[in-house]
């Protein structure tokens, strides 16, 4: 469906078409009047009560139907995929995640993260 932006002047509308195809294109060439003007990329068309008629019509046109959509089969996978077990990282007993010291404080509160954990656990 075309976008209009429609700009009122002295005895004329100045419509600027976005996103339009051939019928909204023809659409517009039917009004009586339009010129197309290339140095504003705009169409020039008289201010008539006519002129605002139709472009309303043309506002409030439903879209196009979409195109006929194609039936596509989905592909299957060839093996099923592998589930891994869910693994948790565990302070003290997997690798550090970096293998720079942390920082003292991140430290007592990794540890302190810890000790609430097994606490909730328990």
């Amino acid at each position: 469906m075309a976008t209009l932006k429609i700009e009122p002047g002295e005895g004329k509308v100045w419509v600027t078409l976005t996103h339009f195809g051939a019928a909204d294109l023809a659409a517009i060439k039917k009004i009586p009047g339009a010129r197309w003007i290339p140095e504003r990329k705009q169409w020039q068309l008289p201010d008539t009560p006519e002129t605002r008629k139709q472009l309303a019509e043309m506002v409030a046109m439903p879209p196009s139907p979409p195109p006929q959509m194609l039936a596509v089969k989905p592909k299957t996978p060839s093996a099923p995929l592998e589930k891994k077990p869910y693994h948790r990282y565990v302070a003290g007993k997997d690798k550090p995640l970096t293998l720079n010291p942390p920082h003292p404080l991140i430290k007592q509160v990794d540890d302190e993260l810890v000790l609430l954990d097994a606490a909730s656990q328990a």
